[in-house]
């Protein structure tokens, strides 16, 4: 795992900028900035695709953790607040975003934290 220390680290670098911008997307929607808040999901999105990635390849060598499970509700959370944002219902998504999809994502980022960690410490 001594070769993965780099990728570890800038996994971890990725989640706090993708979190920031998941805090990101309710301000541009507060500021009725919709094409904004659009923009930084994308951009949220790619970072995950990023992250999972760069996990791939050291998950065989991982401890037992949830780490897919998690994403796979990350990304439904995702697609939920995207559907209400196509509905035009920006309140909905408002609200998805904040109740359901950050959440969900800080429970991903703090698993991946909690099983990459100790490779970095070490």
């Amino acid at each position: 795992m001594e070769k993965y220390i780099e990728v570890i680290n800038r996994i971890f670098e990725l989640l706090e900028t993708v979190q920031e911008g998941l805090g990101y997307v309710n301000i541009q929607m507060e500021e009725l900035r919709h094409e904004e808040a659009l923009d930084m999901i994308n951009d949220v999105l790619d970072g995950m695709e990023s992250i999972e990635n760069a996990l791939e390849p050291m998950m065989e060598h991982l401890s037992e953790n949830t780490i897919k499970e998690l994403s796979l509700e990350v990304r439904k959370q995702l697609q939920t607040a995207l559907k209400y944002y196509e509905e035009e219902k920006m309140e909905s998504f408002v609200e998805a975003n904040k109740n359901n999809l950050i959440p969900m994502f800080i429970r991903w980022k703090e698993e991946i934290h909690r099983v990459l960690r100790p490779y970095v410490l070490s």
